[in-house]
């Protein structure tokens, strides 16, 4: 076992974790970091150091916790902290838990953030959840990007099923639908079906940045070009309103709040619109977590489709 961690973890991809943690502790501009930011701390380090999903279901070596121990000693001097190296609490909440190794929360040799923790401001909760969500957002994408092609076939063919089976049948309903991104459940093929059988759709437009996206009729065959993130969108056309969203999920609780790329666009477009649609989010099973930590801002799904159904 020590040997196949030993290959596992190159110099390289452990400067990495140090590197992006005093990253994400930097961001606290020298604040103390909250149970939160723990967890993101906690969410890198692990991503970066395994790269793969399943090292959680093996008890981590002395050797893997004392790497732990050092790179949380150097965050800690970075941002200011004492060491609570005799300090015995979990610093991930418990939405965390599920994810670390019983021998890794208790080992002895691994601190923790500090057992009291002053009261933040609502901002400072805000910039700790958003600083959680960055981290947790990157765990989620790279372990759907991992998912082998046979097995997103499986499970894309399930929700394809599954949305058909709540969409609105009438020819003539106004759908707005997404162009996949980074492992996203593709609905391409799904749309040409629906506008077969005389569905109309639609895709979102960013038109100005951290401001309410717009929709424009797509067809297949529709002149396209390169919008935000160089995702395609119809080239022209005057704003539409569909009745339903199919809006991609990086992330999703059994709330139906969701976590998307944190730009927020879906939510000022939810938030700003006369006649709210059907917000169905879309995703795969993996992105499921226990709470994203809903804010005001964020706006639950009406509904949430996985390749096991509905939420």
């Amino acid at each position: 076992m020590a040997n196949e961690l030993i290959d596992a973890m190159s110099n390289e991809r452990i400067e990495a974790a140090v590197d992006r943690t005093l990253r994400l502790c930097a961001q606290q501009d020298g604040a103390p970091l909250g149970s939160l930011a723990w967890a993101a701390v906690d969410e890198t380090f692990c991503t970066c150091m395994t790269g793969a999903e399943d090292a959680f279901e093996h008890p981590l070596s002395a050797m893997h916790a004392a790497l732990a121990a050092d790179m949380l000693r150097r965050a800690e001097r970075h941002v200011g902290e004492p060491s609570q190296a005799g300090a015995r609490e979990c610093s991930s909440p418990p939405c965390m838990m599920h994810e670390l190794d019983p021998a890794f929360v208790g080992h002895p040799e691994r601190p923790n953030p500090p057992a009291q923790m002053p009261a933040a401001s609502t901002a400072q909760e805000w910039e700790e959840v958003r600083l959680w969500r960055k981290a947790k957002r990157t765990v989620l994408i790279e372990r759907r990007l991992a998912m082998p092609a046979a097995e997103r076939a499986v499970r894309s063919e399930a929700i394809t099923a599954a949305l058909v089976q709540v969409l609105p049948p009438c020819p003539g309903a106004l759908i707005g639908f997404y162009w996949p991104f980074k492992g996203e459940y593709d609905p391409r093929s799904l749309a040409r079906s629906l506008h077969a059988r005389g569905t109309r759709l639609a895709l979102p437009v960013v038109v100005e940045k951290a401001k309410p996206v717009i929709f424009r009729e797509w067809w297949p065959g529709i002149p396209m070009t390169h919008g935000v993130w160089n995702i395609p969108v119809p080239e022209a056309g005057d704003p539409v309103s569909p009745g339903v969203l199919l809006v991609p999920l990086v992330g999703f609780d059994r709330q139906r709040y969701r976590l998307g790329y944190g730009g927020g666009y879906y939510d000022r477009t939810l938030a700003v619109l006369s006649a709210k649609p059907q917000a169905i989010g879309v995703g795969f099973e993996l992105s499921q977590v226990a709470t994203i930590h809903p804010q005001p801002h964020d706006i639950a799904m009406d509904l949430i489709v996985t390749e096991r159904g509905t939420v």
